[in-house]
């Protein structure tokens, strides 16, 4: 394997509807992007300038298609983004490709891009850098990070979803030898300084609302088929959904328990 870099965009076939608008703010945000692309997915392929399509076979499930793709790549370390990570500003290419250094010179298996959550312990050698201890709420966030592929695989689990990676796989980060990183968060998430930003575009399979709102800004249509109206009950559902990920409700009570109730307001 290269020791080099690629970005990992990680999809399903159900998703299809969210490529094109993806790759057309990809490209116009990060038309610098010094890695290879690849687009994960069940059995499409898709044909964009720069971005080779792998399809990891019916549809095995979020880590299970991940680990298929890892084992395609020729690279030892990914940026992860999903394809609902709607970029809305430009890349800042020079600081990604600064992390790279400090990640393997601290034999690194993990580097969050996108602090949230940030670090919780500074590196005292390396400005702008965290610790995410071990014990850390979300310490296996899938927000955009590098990581090692051999680390990544190891953590993921055949048939676990995205969900079961942040609540279970960040248990598991726990007994790995490799430190998680992550840049040192801004005091103003929406202001701040950062290597790169998104919109979250999709919840529930479909479009949100605000990312609906997001596209057109941009000139970018979407298929009505794939937005919908988000009623009370919606808005309180993602609510609570962000409360338990990143809020205080998500440091008190017990994963597993959380994973729990949330999975059984989510699919009422």
């Amino acid at each position: 394997m290269a020791t080099t870099a690629a970005v990992l965009v990680v999809s399903c076939d159900r998703y299809e509807f969210a490529w094109d608008p993806f790759f057309a703010l990809f490209d116009r945000y990060w038309a610098d992007c010094p890695w290879p692309v690849y687009l994960v997915t069940d059995t499409k392929t898709y044909e964009h300038p720069g971005v080779v399509t792998i399809q990891a076979g019916l549809d095995r499930g979020w880590s299970s298609r991940t680990k298929a793709a890892l084992r395609q790549i020729d690279a030892d370390i990914v940026l992860v983004l999903l394809e609902d990570y709607l970029l809305c500003a430009h890349v800042d290419t020079q600081w990604l490709q600064n992390l790279i250094g400090p990640m393997r010179a601290l034999g690194a298996g993990h580097v969050r891009v996108y602090p949230c959550q940030g670090p919780d312990k500074d590196l005292r050698d390396w400005p702008g850098l965290g610790l995410i201890s071990p014990g850390a709420s979300y310490r296996a966030s899938l927000q955009p990070a590098f990581w090692t592929c051999q680390v990544l695989d190891r953590l993921l689990v055949e048939g676990e979803t995205a969900w079961d990676v942040e609540f279970l796989g960040s248990e598991r980060s726990n007994e790995l030898s490799e430190p998680f990183l992550s840049i040192v968060r801004p005091v103003d998430m929406k202001e701040g300084p950062l290597p790169l930003r998104y919109v979250h575009g999709i919840q529930q399979g479909k479009w949100w609302p605000a990312a609906v709102r997001f596209l057109r800004r941009e000139g970018i249509e979407v298929d009505a088929r794939w937005t919908r109206r988000y009623t009370f009950i919606d808005r309180w559902r993602a609510r609570l959904q962000h409360e338990v990920r990143y809020g205080a409700l998500g440091r008190q009570i017990p994963v597993r328990a959380l994973m729990y109730v949330l999975r059984r307001v989510m699919s009422r």
